[in-house]
């Protein structure tokens, strides 16, 4: 149910960490308490009715975003959306939907344009179809290769192994960009100084000439 209801919201354009419940799919799926084929096909249903109403939102609100909010967002990216559509044509929707970012919002402005709908639903729900399929065949065969190999020998289960590695992950990323924020200050005073010290230097030079 959280599958499906995840993917639906997902597809229907409000953020939501579809992807990681797909993989965390596979840890039921791997320990028996959830079919792999019935969850890949609720997480495509989900998808197909998310990216189904979002296309329509866009499809009904594109002359009322031309005409009251022409800088809106996807008015403004209508036109590098078009540009990806006229590339890969049809498909556009079916590789749209085998990244995380794209799956949220290319719905929308597939609507706003007014792709084919048949066309857009077909290659949606082979997408979202292999999407899953490929995520949780993943998280499955992840777990059995640590379970089998290396659990044993650092006696951790898997999901505390996961947890232990995001939590160095989040540290170690925010430590990163900590210390850009502060290096790129540091470097900033430094170079607003040496240019006060040059100017006044300059002055200095031509006060004596």
């Amino acid at each position: 149910m959280l599958l499906g209801f995840g993917a639906f919201l997902e597809s229907l354009g409000i953020p939501f960490a579809g992807t990681t419940v797909t993989l965390s799919a596979g840890g039921l799926i791997a320990r028996g308490e959830m079919n792999f084929f019935g969850a890949v096909f609720v997480t495509t249903l989900g998808n197909v009715n998310g990216s189904s109403m979002s296309y329509g939102l866009g499809y009904l609100l594109e002359n009322f975003l031309r005409k009251r909010h022409k800088n809106h967002k996807v008015i403004k990216k209508e036109a590098k959306v078009q540009r990806f559509i006229q590339k890969y044509g049809s498909t556009s929707a079916f590789l749209g939907q085998l990244y995380g970012t794209t799956r949220t919002f290319i719905s929308f402005p597939a609507g706003v344009m007014k792709v084919n709908f048949k066309k857009f639903i077909f290659y949606t729900a082979l997408g979202g179809l292999i999407f899953p399929v490929l995520v949780m065949g993943f998280s499955v065969a992840i777990r059995d290769i640590y379970n089998q190999f290396i659990g044993p020998f650092i006696g951790l289960s898997f999901g505390s192994a996961l947890l232990l590695f995001l939590s160095i992950y989040v540290l170690l990323h925010f430590s990163i960009r900590i210390g850009n924020h502060y290096s790129k200050k540091l470097n900033s005073y430094i170079n607003d100084k040496s240019k006060k010290e040059n100017n006044r230097d300059q002055g200095t030079k031509e006060e004596k000439e």
